[in-house]
C-alpha cells in the first residue's frame, strides 16, 4: 500500500487498485479528526459512544479528503454475517446517522453504479475491496472471524459473478489493514467454527499453547478468492496489523473493545 496525505489527512491506497482511473478508493487511519480520548481522533463510527457531532465532522473531513460528496457514502449496519446487497441510488440515505433499512445486518456490498461509495468500518476485522475493470463492478466485504468462517468475501465475488457476469480472473482485490496472524490468538469457539466450515483450516490456524491458535484472516480471505479462480497476482494484502499498529489504526482487541472505527471505501467514478 501507499500512503498519501489529502488536506493533511493520511489515506492509504492499494498499489494494484491505484492503476485504474475509473475508480477511487481509500483506507483511513485514526489520525486527522476531532474525536477525543480513546477515540482520538478520526473515529468514523456512530456505535462506539462518540459524540454524534464529532463523527459527523470526521465524516465531513473524510468527504473533503477523498473528494467524494458526503451524501454519496453508503454505510451498512454490519453484523459479522454473510449478507451481500447490490447497491443502487435507492440506498442513498438522507439520515446522516442511521443507515437504509435494507442495509441492516449487511456485511458486503456490490454495485455497477457510478458515484456510490461503498464503505465499511473496522477496528481489527478485514476490509476487502474487489474490482472488475472489464464489467466495471465494485465490491466490498467486512470479514471478521465470523464473516470469514462464513466465506463472506467468496460470497461477495460470487454475487458479482451472478448479478453482473463478472469473471473471477478479472477481479482485482485489496485485503486491507486488520489484525495480523502473529497477534490474532483465538480460542476453541473460533477454532471449532473454522474446523467445521473451512476445509483448508489447517493452512490458516497455527497451534498455540493452552488449546488456542493463531488465526490468519489475510490468508483465509485470499484462499477463498483463489478457490474461485481469482489470480494470485491480482490480490494485494496490505500486511498491516491493526493490533501491532494501534497508534495508527483502531484495534478492538488491543483496547478490549474500547475503540473507534476507521473506514475503507471504493467508488466508481
Amino acid at each position: 500500500m501507499i500512503e498519501k496525505k489529502h488536506f493533511d489527512i493520511p489515506l492509504l491506497h492499494f498499489n494494484n487498485l491505484n492503476k485504474f482511473q475509473d475508480i477511487s478508493h481509500f483506507v483511513s487511519t485514526r489520525e486527522g479528526g476531532v474525536s477525543t480520548e480513546h477515540l482520538s481522533s478520526f473515529n468514523l463510527g456512530f456505535t462506539v459512544n462518540d459524540k454524534p457531532e464529532n463523527v459527523l465532522k470526521n465524516r465531513e473531513i473524510l468527504a473533503e479528503a477523498t473528494d467524494i460528496i458526503l451524501s454519496r457514502f453508503i454505510f451498512a449496519k454490519q453484523s459479522s454475517e454473510d449478507k451481500v446487497v447490490s447497491i443502487t441510488e435507492k440506498h442513498l440515505h438522507k439520515d446522516k446517522i442511521n443507515v437504509h433499512s435494507d442495509l441492516i445486518g449487511v456485511d458486503a456490498m456490490i454495485t455497477n453504479k457510478k458515484g456510490l461509495c461503498l464503505t465499511i468500518l473496522t477496528a481489527d476485522c478485514v476490509p476487502v475491496l474487489l474490482y472488475d475493470s472489464v464489467k466495471k463492478v465494485i465490491g466490498i466485504s467486512h470479514a471478521g472471524w465470523r464473516g470469514t468462517a462464513l466465506n463472506i468475501t467468496q460470497k461477495t465475488a460470487q454475487q458479482m459473478h451472478k448479478e453482473f457476469a463478472c469473471k473471477y480472473e478479472d477481479l482485482v482485490v485489496g485485503i486491507g489493514p486488520s489484525i495480523g496472524p502473529s497477534t490474532y490468538e483465538v480460542g476453541t469457539e473460533v477454532i471449532n467454527e473454522f474446523q467445521k466450515n473451512i476445509v483448508y483450516h489447517e493452512k490458516i490456524l497455527k497451534p498455540a499453547p493452552n488449546e488456542k491458535a493463531m488465526l490468519n484472516l489475510w490468508k483465509a480471505n485470499k484462499i477463498q478468492l483463489m478457490e474461485l479462480g481469482v489470480k494470485e497476482n491480482n490480490i494485494e494484502i496490505a500486511e498491516i496489523c491493526t493490533y501491532s499498529e494501534s497508534g495508527k489504526f483502531f484495534s478492538a482487541r488491543k483496547t478490549k473493545g474500547k475503540t473507534g472505527r476507521f473506514a475503507t471505501g471504493i467508488i466508481l467514478i
